[in-house]
């Protein structure tokens, strides 16, 4: 065998067993807790999420609301509005983004009801870690619009 080819096989082989060792930590964890922590914190985040985009939804609804009262029904100013529409659409955006991470997050805890659990832990860590990039996708995507949502709000209060 060449060296390159060892180099390759040995590369390979680090990775397996680096794939194995996080597969067999997770499912430890699941065993043992029927859930994994990374994921509970992912769905008590997701949580706060819903509260404050439904918070700054009723926000911009309130708002527009009590300047009609005020100004005897006049239309809010077209910046106002742009701004509110552009804060209603990302809040609504991430809600939707939650929603899927959360299904996501679901499908990946442990049946309690399980009759064994040494193999659904193993099963349910597998298809956590393979499904790792689609949560992360999803943490990104809600990261941009956060930034996206704070500039947004930073530049309407100028």
């Amino acid at each position: 065998m060449d060296a390159l080819a060892a180099i390759a096989l040995s590369g390979n082989i680090l990775q397996f067993v680096e794939f194995a060792i996080k597969l067999l930590r997770s499912s430890g964890e699941l065993y043992s807790k029927g859930d994994l922590t990374r994921n509970a914190t992912i769905q008590e985040s997701i949580s706060r999420i819903r509260e404050i985009a439904n918070e700054k939804m009723n926000q911009c609804n309130e708002f527009e609301h009590k300047f009609r009262l005020a100004f005897a029904g006049e239309p809010l100013p077209e910046e106002v509005r742009r701004n509110d529409a552009l804060i209603l659409d990302l809040c609504s955006r991430c809600l939707e983004i939650a929603q899927s991470l959360q299904d996501v997050l679901e499908r990946l805890k442990l049946p309690s009801n399980s009759p064994s659990r040494g193999w659904q832990s193993l099963l349910t860590a597998l298809r956590t870690v393979l499904s790792e990039r689609e949560i992360e996708s999803h943490v990104a995507r809600l990261t941009e619009i956060k930034s996206t949502l704070a500039s947004t709000i930073l530049s309407s209060l100028s």
